[in-house]
Formats: C-alpha cells, structure tokens, sequence
C-alpha cells in the first residue's frame, strides 16, 4: 500500500481516500495516507478501531458519497461473493478516481469471519476490467527476496553448524533457492 500512495498519490492534491476493510485488526493503512490534503475515512462491517463507517453489508456500502481513491488491503479474501463487492467498489469510486487492492496469496487460511479467496493478477484484470468498470493501470505478485537453504540441513537443524566450515563446492551442490510470492497488488481507474 506504501508503494501505491508513493507512486500514484499526489500530497498536494485534496483527495477522500475510503479504506474497506478498515479494521484495526494487525494494523492499518491510516498512517501512509496522513496527508495535510487527504481525507481517510476507514468502512468495516461491525465497529471498532479505524473504522468511520459501519457498512450494511459487503454488498451494499450504504454510502452517500463517492471517494477519489478507494483502497483495501487483506480484506477482499473475506468476501464470499468478489463480483458483488467489487461493484461495490465501484460505485464508491468517482469517475476517474483509483483502486489499490492488496490481497494475501501464499498465507494460509485465516478465517475473519471466512476465508474465500487468493486471487492472481489475471483474475483481478478479469474482476475489474470485465465485471466493474476500471481500467487495470498494474497487478502484480510481490514477492520476497530470494531465500537460499540447504536440502541436507533443514531436516538436521542439528547439523547447521557444517554450514560455515563447508568448502564453497559443497555449499553450492546442497543449496536452493526458494521465493515466495506474499500477497497480489492491484491499482486500476475507474472508466
């Protein structure tokens, strides 16, 4: 989320930022979008921390307004029905405003109160661009830095002090590298 108020987030520009899925759970998104010019307004289905509006249902916002950037981060997943959300989403957005969706994709289940969903990038081009009205700017998997391991020693943690002292050969025969893709990142603008 960071990298989508950096990249594509004027500060010297009044902008109403709604964040669904606003709930304070592990922490939340307030902060990066603290701008003297923006206007969070947090939305989650039961009240609590970080949430402004309490929505009726994930399908009906209820809102009186549209927002110039609608954001949601480790929300979508919960959701039962993404295509009825998502056009949710839209009519919140105004025209010509942005979405940023982060959703997890290698966690495991986390049940809040479900957990639907892991959803690559050609199912958010899908999602967006053929069931709601947005233009997909970027999607792509985030993936962590490359990890190197060593087949012989992740069963034997009792062998790991080798590592050090083992000729760099050795070394290279024994090892692989692993990445894993953390979570899916969309930005698209409203048609």
């Amino acid at each position: 989320m960071q990298e989508f108020a950096k990249n594509y987030l004027d500060k010297n520009i009044n902008l109403d930022i709604l964040d669904v899925g606003s709930y304070d759970v592990n922490g939340s998104y307030k902060e990066i979008f603290n701008s003297t010019l923006w206007n969070y307004t947090g939305l989650d289905m039961v009240p609590g921390p970080n949430v402004d509006i309490v929505s009726s249902s994930p399908y009906n916002f209820g809102l009186a307004k549209q927002y110039d950037v609608v954001i949601s981060g480790n929300c979508l997943e919960h959701v039962e029905a993404p295509w009825l959300w998502i056009k949710e989403v839209e009519k919140a957005t105004k025209k010509g405003g942005l979405v940023c969706i982060v959703t997890p994709f290698s966690i495991g289940e986390h049940r809040y109160p479900v957990d639907c969903w892991r959803i690559l990038p050609d199912g958010y081009r899908y999602l967006l661009s053929q069931v709601s009205d947005f233009d997909v700017i970027e999607t792509k998997l985030n993936i962590l830095p490359p990890t190197i391991s060593y087949k012989v020693f992740s069963a034997r943690s009792w062998l790991k002090w080798l590592i050090p002292i083992l000729p760099k050969k050795i070394k290279k025969i024994l090892e692989y590298t692993s990445q894993q893709p953390v979570d899916c990142f969309v930005v698209a603008k409203k048609r």
